[in-house]
């Protein structure tokens, strides 16, 4: 079954607070709403469409103890849930849970997961589902979030994994991506639906991989500026253009440190 869209990527971290004013004040994305429960808050902000969740709190503590922060999951829009879920567990996902939601694992990389929505009847993003948001920004009538017209939108989302071909063949068949191509090292393939909606750039992570064999789960941005972002060891956020920084280099850096050329 196809995806159409990514309708948001959420982010896991020890502390929200520099994140997302980072990415506020060097992306130009605007706070939308927030998210409380009993074990962790979200923040959800918005830009030209782009939807990014920053999450912190005891509820992800054993996630980030084990994978460190970054990319946790990534939200795709599809026509029919129900069997585009079926189809992801039969090519090698499992089903997470689906009380409030429907979320599969991805495949080739145990700290990713997909939250699949189905496709909104009206025109621009949705608030992620599965959770109350109190607005703090400016949101439709449906519920929908309101796109901003200025600000970064993200450009892919780089995704880590043990096995390229075997991951490629994952997306292709569980979601409707094709291969747009590979680099001369054989270590990326580059991911993407029919609209170019959804674009995943899968990166080798053996022990003989260029990465070093550290997982990797990251969003570039198109910012129109030179200025990008690292977060953690993990994950890095940056705009398009930049070179991509081995995981290792990126260990024991501030958090959000900016990169200025």
């Amino acid at each position: 079954m196809a995806v159409h869209a990514i309708a948001y990527v959420e982010l896991y971290t020890r502390d929200k607070v520099p994140v997302v004013d980072h990415l506020v004040s060097a992306f130009g994305f605007r706070r939308a709403a927030d998210s409380v429960t009993a074990d962790r808050s979200s923040i959800l902000l918005r830009s030209r469409g782009t939807q990014l969740v920053v999450t912190s709190g005891r509820g992800v503590g054993r996630y980030l103890d084990e994978f460190g922060d970054g990319v946790a999951n990534i939200a795709l829009t599809c026509d029919d849930v129900t069997a585009t879920a079926r189809a992801a567990v039969a090519a090698g996902a499992w089903s997470i849970r689906s009380e409030d939601e429907t979320v599969v694992s991805a495949f080739g990389n145990d700290a990713l997961s997909h939250t699949l929505i189905g496709t909104p009847g009206h025109p621009g993003p949705m608030l992620p589902p599965g959770r109350r948001w109190i607005p703090t920004g400016a949101v439709g009538a449906t519920g929908s979030a309101v796109a901003e017209p200025e600000g970064a939108e993200l450009d892919h989302v780089g995704i880590g994994v043990a096995v390229l071909g075997a991951c490629a063949g994952f997306y292709r068949t569980a979601f409707g991506l094709s291969a747009e191509g590979r680099d001369g090292t054989g270590a990326r393939w580059s991911m993407r639906d029919a609209r170019g909606n959804v674009r995943f750039e899968l990166f080798g992570t053996g022990l003989d991989a260029p990465l070093g064999g550290q997982v990797t789960r990251y969003v570039v941005l198109t910012a129109g500026a030179s200025t990008g972002t690292e977060y953690g060891r993990n994950a890095l956020v940056r705009p398009t253009g930049e070179p991509s920084e081995s995981p290792a280099r990126a260990a024991g850096r501030e958090f959000a440190r900016a990169v200025a050329r």
